[in-house]
């Protein structure tokens, strides 16, 4: 568990920039949440190196996806706003 633990902690963050991705930051946020949950039950099994890499490294995902995950669904509503506007341009200029 502490292998994979830390293998997600830090496929977590190596995708951080990625919110440009189409659900890329959301999927980052989940790989480095789930490293996190499997640091924590390596820690409760048993004190190692690589539970507490994982464990670390999850709390330092975690934090750092936050704001990726934010800017994510923000060009996702800006995108969708952008639509939108010019779609009912659109329908003006064919009336």
């Amino acid at each position: 568990m502490a292998i994979a633990g830390l293998i997600l902690s830090i496929l977590g963050i190596v995708g951080i920039g990625g919110f440009f991705v189409p659900f890329m930051g959301i999927a980052t946020f989940i790989c480095s949440l789930v490293g996190l949950i499997l640091g924590a039950m390596a820690m409760k099994k048993g004190k190692s190196g690589i539970a507490t890499a994982a464990l670390v490294i999850g709390i330092i995902g975690v934090v750092l996806n936050v704001p990726s995950v934010i800017c994510g669904i923000c060009v996702y509503v800006a995108a969708s706003e952008i639509v939108n506007q010019v779609t009912a341009v659109a329908t003006l200029l064919v009336i």
